[in-house]
């Protein structure tokens, strides 16, 4: 890209015919010596950063046919000596800062084809002068501050084609004189003409293109469509004072209109049922805003005709009254055949006091890409066929009295922004459908139909404003993903998708759900990390998914469960973690209660500690019963019995071997007793339940099944039975106990014995207590 200025050295190159420097980076000014340039016939320095003035050396390019200084930041005035460069054909000043009057000295360059001075600072009038540029083709002086009146010298440019005048504050009507012209296009848009539109400009046969918008023109719409203007191919009337109704036609015309603007006008009536033959070719209608809304005091007194001739009815009593009302705006209703209207693309009629119903057979416009009914007095059911315009881009409804909802199929498409008609929650849950693939659903009921409300569809449960507060679909054949338009649905409580085969992962916008109290997704495909979840759940189930990561929530006071895959085996390496949930499963789909996770069937220390205890009660209690042991004397037959008793308790267990007076038989009884503690103590120490461990012989009692709400345990189905068991193993366990204090308490009293044989006595009393107070803890403890 050629960048940096122009350099003055370029002066030496006298020979050059042509220099075109558009679209480059130039800066600086164009210098004095392109007046060396005695040859140039080509001077385009357009689209550039020159800035500074046009020297008056320009002056000296007698040969120049073509200059073009537009969109560059070139100030100041055109220098007079531009008039001498008699040879120009075309002259481009467009988009500068010039500032000044237009020199009449411009207008004797006859040879001009090509004037354009568009979007500068010029003001003033124009001159009537420009009349002598007989060879004129094209004549733009478009956004500037020019004012006055088109002089009718215009009319001398016999070859004119394209003249455009808009955007300035040109005042008065447009010359007759100019249909002696070969215009092709016309634009005086955004002035401040007013009169009539010149019929012999309308006919003239070249026009194709006639722009009259924001101006004051006053006319009758009849008398502008039927002028017949054989190839005009757009019309802007848009923002003037055209009154009058659209004309009926009888039969075709053969105009070749394909755009025509009439909005913000004051036009009034019916559209015509055969409007079609009006404008057989049109693509673009727009008939908008025709009640007067932006300006009412412009369309008073105007469309009399109409207004008497609407209240003529000898019902109506304030007939005043009424011929204000229907004075502005399109009445009646849309044409049923519009569809005949083959190559409309848009269809603009908002703003008016249209009714009756949209026609089905709109539908049938296949070319339709806008369509704008805003802001009428519309009703009825929307026709399903507006859906099948496969081109439709843009639609406004809003502001009727349509009833709702809107065909299904005419939401999906997005271009309804009215929640009346569609209502978010009703589009999201068809975009939820989508994605589960509803289609193969077990149960789809209503979820199609085009009319029926979202809260009657299966599955559905609205609250009392109509907001979808429950979403349940159990075991329903759902596959395909979760749509994110889940998290639309703020005032869902319960979400229950369970026993499904949805995939993919779980949307985070479903954090969004900040009234959920129920998320029940069990037995289904999802997979990836589970998002955190905010809100407060009374119950939640995601097992049998391949979901993992750690899982957050709040759980509320309420009875869960919560259940998670956190359970082992697992299907990762990692087990899903879930501080919060109150049962785990695993791969086999066994579950149990969470709550048991890190209970010890008797820790080490609890068991040392109550150990110790037993110890020191057993050596107490001895010690007492020795003490008083002559205070409680018996009969020598009752202490033999006692005797008797001691000597039968024990018998055929290891504790009689304390008995034993001899080193071996004593030595072989406490061996095996340290076994038995040992053993228990190694049990008690080993039996921490972790369910994320998989080799943890922890046997997983529960279900949390698909199809039912909550969890089932084998152990509750067989509470009897370890009822029985533990009242059995209970009296086991006391008489053992007992056998073991009745030693302790009496032996002591056997005076006849000797110490060393109490002792003994005594010790194996003290043995079968700790046995027992041991394994009654590891057994009891679960």
């Amino acid at each position: 890209l050629i960048s940096g200025r122009i350099p003055k050295e370029v002066g030496k190159l006298s020979s050059i015919e042509s220099l075109s420097l558009f679209n480059t980076a130039l800066t600086g000014s164009i210098p004095t010596d392109i007046g060396n340039f005695l040859d140039l016939t080509r001077f385009d320095i357009s689209n550039t950063k020159i800035t500074g003035t046009i020297p008056t050396e320009v002056g000296k390019l007698l040969n120049l046919t073509k200059l073009d200084i537009s969109n560059t930041t070139i100030l100041g005035t055109i220098p007079t000596e531009v008039a001498k460069l008699k040879r120009l054909e075309s002259l481009s000043l467009s988009y500068t800062t010039l500032v000044g009057t237009i020199d009449t000295d411009i207008m004797s360059l006859i040879s001009l084809t090509s004037l354009s001075l568009s979007n500068t600072l010029l003001n003033g009038d124009i001159p009537t002068e420009v009349g002598k540029l007989t060879n004129l083709k094209v004549l733009d002086f478009s956004g500037n501050d020019i004012n006055g009146t088109i002089p009718t010298e215009v009319g001398n440019l016999g070859k004119l084609q394209k003249l455009d005048i808009s955007e300035n504050y040109i005042f008065g009507t447009i010359p007759a004189q100019l249909n002696n012209t070969k215009l092709t296009s016309l634009n005086v848009g955004g002035n401040y003409l007013t009169g009539r539109i010149p019929t012999e400009l309308l006919k003239l046969p070249s026009l194709q293109a006639l722009n009259l918008t924001n101006n004051r023109f006053y006319d009758k719409l009849e008398d502008i469509l039927d002028a017949d203007s054989p190839n005009l191919v757009e019309i802007n009337l848009s923002n003037n004072i055209i009154h009058g109704t659209i004309p009926f036609s009888r039969k075709e015309k053969k105009n070749k209109i394909e755009q025509i603007y009439l909005d913000n006008n004051c036009i009034t009536g019916t559209i015509p049922k055969n409007i079609y033959f009006l404008l057989p070719l049109v693509k673009t209608l727009n008939v908008s805003q025709n009640n007067g809304a932006t300006d009412r005091t412009k369309c008073e007194g105007l469309n009399n005709d109409w207004a008497i001739e609407s209240c003529k009815d000898e019902k109506i009593d304030n007939k005043a009254k009424c011929q204000r009302e229907v004075g502005g705006g399109l009445k009646g209703t849309i044409p049923a055949d519009l569809d005949n209207l083959r190559h409309l693309q848009k269809l603009d009629l908002s703003n008016n006091t249209l009714v009756g119903t949209v026609p089905i057979r709109i539908g049938n416009v296949h070319e339709l890409k806008v369509l704008l009914l805003n802001n009428n007095k519309l009703r009825g059911t929307l026709p399903v066929q507006l859906a099948r315009l496969s081109s439709l881009r843009d639609l406004k409804l809003f502001n009727n009295e349509f009833d709702p909802p809107a065909p299904l199929s005419l939401c999906n498409l997005n271009l309804l922004q009215d929640s009346d008609l569609c209502p978010p929650e009703r589009t999201s849950l068809n975009t939820f459908y989508k994605y589960a693939k509803g289609n193969n659903w077990l149960n789809n009921t209503k979820w199609t139909e085009e009319y029926i409300d979202h809260c009657l569809w299966h599955g559905v449960t609205c609250n009392k404003e109509g907001s979808v507060s429950s979403l349940n679909l159990t075991n329903n054949g759902l596959s395909g993903g979760l749509s994110s338009d889940i998290g639309i649905f703020l005032s869902l409580e319960n979400l229950i998708l369970k026993d499904n085969r949805m995939q993919g992962s779980i949307p985070s916008e479903i954090n969004k759900l900040s009234n959920l109290k129920q998320l029940l997704l069990s037995y289904n495909h999802f997979t990836g990390s589970i998002i955190y979840l905010p809100m407060v759940l009374d119950s939640l189930e995601l097992q049998s998914n391949r979901l993992k990561g750690d899982v957050t929530f709040e759980a509320s006071n309420k009875i869960g469960p919560f259940v998670s895959d956190c359970g082992s085996p697992s299907r990762f390496k990692e087990v899903l973690k879930c501080e919060t949930c109150t049962h785990c499963c695993n791969v086999k789909n066994e579950c149990e209660e969470k709550s048991k996770k890190d209970v010890k069937l008797a820790s080490r220390e609890l068991v040392l500690l109550v150990s110790v205890i037993t110890v020191c009660t057993c050596v107490i209690t001895a010690f007492v019963s020795w003490i008083f042991r002559y205070k409680y004397v018996v009969n020598p037959h009752t202490l033999q019995k006692i005797e008797n008793k001691i000597n039968l308790t024990g018998q055929g267990s290891v504790y009689v071997f304390f008995r034993d007076v001899t080193y071996p038989g004593w030595i072989f009884a406490f061996f095996v007793c340290c076994l038995q503690l040992f053993t228990l103590f190694t049990f008690s120490n080993a039996a921490k339940l972790k369910f994320e461990n998989e080799n943890s012989e922890w046997k997983y009692w529960g279900k949390c099944l698909a199809d039912s709400v909550g969890c089932d345990f084998e152990n509750d189905s067989l509470l009897v039975g370890w009822i029985i068991f533990a009242i059995l193993m209970s009296v086991e366990v006391f008489f053992d106990l007992m056998k073991g204090f009745y030693l302790i308490v009496h032996v002591p009293r056997m005076v006849h014995f000797s110490v060393l044989k109490q002792l003994r006595y005594i010790f194996s009393g003290t043995m079968i207590c700790l046995i027992v107070v041991v394994f009654f803890l590891c057994f009891y403890c679960l």
